[in-house]
Formats: structure tokens, sequence, C-alpha cells
């Protein structure tokens, strides 16, 4: 197959060039020996995804070619193509280092046989060819061209149909006799109005219910306060009460401290005092 770089021919025809004969399976089964190889099972695994790729590449070409791209039968197709082409690219590599390791260490693998290895290396140049191949035709200028070409007369055809369905509205609008935008001012001032009104109930009734709560808050103030003053009421005439007790008292003391047994009752609080010291140490002996 011929590179997609090459102007002698059209890409898309190069694209869809029908393949050699038999280059991506179903493949004939392993050599004697190599029945374990795990190379044969990734090879017959790459190369159905690959002929599986192929058969969707045909079926974007044919959507590309005969179809708009901005339909979402083609947007599918297109999708589907890229993340089938960028699988098989993976898979591609990790053969390749495998078919690397091989050419590298020949030693080490005395069961695969040269001509074995060159089968190898063949299939995976021709899984890669492909794959530039398709590349080649999904993102050629032309291809690109195409998509955008599409998409701005999609574009254009959808601005056509909202306008063909504006404009006739706008134009029976147009038609309408003076009087129905009368009344229609006229209701849209009476629902303004209604809506002034409706509004200013409920600030009215928010102040009312805020009054309430304060006339209940005064009241319970009022509670308080008349009994913190019965306390202080209370209060004072126990302090009273105390205070009359105490001049007596004090008055007594000093008739005693005046009368003429002074020297006696000093001698008594000497006594006391002296009593108390003893008592103290002997506590501390």
């Amino acid at each position: 197959m011929s590179r997609a770089g090459s102007t002698s021919e059209p890409l898309l025809a190069r694209a869809s060039a029908p393949p050699p004969a038999n280059p991506l399976g179903p493949f004939p089964p392993p050599p004697l020996g190599l029945e374990t190889d795990p190379f044969f099972v990734f090879r017959d695994e790459l190369g159905l995804a690959t002929r599986t790729c192929l058969a969707r590449f045909e079926r974007w070409q044919d959507l590309l070619q005969h179809s708009s791209t901005a339909d979402a039968a083609f947007h599918e197709e297109n999708t589907a193509l890229r993340k089938s082409l960028a699988q098989i690219q993976q898979n591609v590599a990790h053969l390749e280092r495998v078919v690397s390791l091989v050419e590298r260490k020949r030693a080490d693998f005395p069961a695969i046989s040269d001509h074995d290895l060159a089968e190898r290396r063949r299939f995976l140049h021709e899984v890669q060819q492909r794959v530039r191949d398709m590349n080649a035709a999904v993102t050629a200028p032309e291809t690109l061209r195409k998509l955008e070409t599409d998409k701005m007369a999609e574009a254009e055809a959808r601005r056509k149909a909202r306008s063909a369905t504006v404009v006739p509205a706008v134009a029976a609008a147009s038609r309408r006799p003076d009087y129905e935008d009368e009344e229609s001012l006229d209701e849209s001032h009476r629902l303004t109005h209604d809506a002034v009104l409706k509004e200013q109930d409920v600030v009215l009734d928010e102040i009312s219910a805020s009054l309430g709560n304060l006339s209940t808050v005064s009241r319970e103030i009022n509670t308080e306060v008349n009994a913190h003053s019965r306390m202080l009421d209370d209060m004072h005439a126990d302090t009273s009460s105390v205070m009359g007790g105490l001049d007596g008292a004090m008055g007594r003391l000093d008739l005693i401290l005046n009368s003429p047994s002074r020297g006696m009752t000093c001698g008594i609080v000497f006594l006391v005092v002296v009593l108390l010291v003893l008592v103290m140490l002997v506590a501390l002996l």
C-alpha cells in the first residue's frame, strides 16, 4: 500500500485500496514447539482488531463521501474509529518491544527460527502500515476541510430554521390592534398595584407582630422590677432591725466599760486571754 504522503492519487482512494492476501489473518496454527508462545495469542487478537478497524474505516469513508459529517451517524463512527486506531497503536507498540527483545537476544530464544522472527516482523509492519494509512485519511486536509464545511452548513441551516419561526411570530404580533396593547398595559399596571399592596400587607403584619412582642417583653420587665423592689424593701427592713439591735448592744457595752466595776471587767478579760494562751500551748505540746 502506498504511503499517505504521496500526491499521485486522491487520499481517500488510496486508503481504501485492497489489502494483500491474508496479511492480517486468520492465521495458521503456531509451528511445532511454539504452541505456548504468547506472541501468537497477541497476534490473533491484534489481527482481529485490525480487520474490525478496517471494516469500520470503510463505513467511515462511505459516510464521509455520501453524507454530512455534521450528522450524528458520522460523529459516532468517527469517534469509534479514532478510539480503535489508538488502541491498536498501543498493542502494536507492546508487541514491537517483545519482537525487538527477541532480536537483541537471539541466543536466549533458540526455539524461534529466523523465519519465524521475520514473519513476526512482517506482521507488525503490515499492521503499522494499515494504521498509518487510516490515520492519514482521518487527519487529511481534505477530511478536515469537509468537516469544517459541513459544520458551517449545519449552523447556517439552523440559523435559517430559527429565522423562519421567529419572523412570522414577530409579524403577527405587529399586526395586533392597539387596544390589545392598551389592555395588556392596564392589566400589567393592575398586577403591579396588587403586588405592591400585598407587599405592604406583609410589612404591616410584621410590624404588628413586632409590637406584640415588645408589649410582652415590657410586661415581663415590669414584673421583674416589682419583684426586685419588694426584695429591696424586705432587705431594708432586715437591715434596720439588725442596726437597732447592734445599737442596743453597743450602748450596753459602753455602760459596762464606764461602770465602777471596770477594773474587774478588765481583769476578767485578761484572765480569759491568759487561759486561751495556755490552752493553745498545751495543744501545741
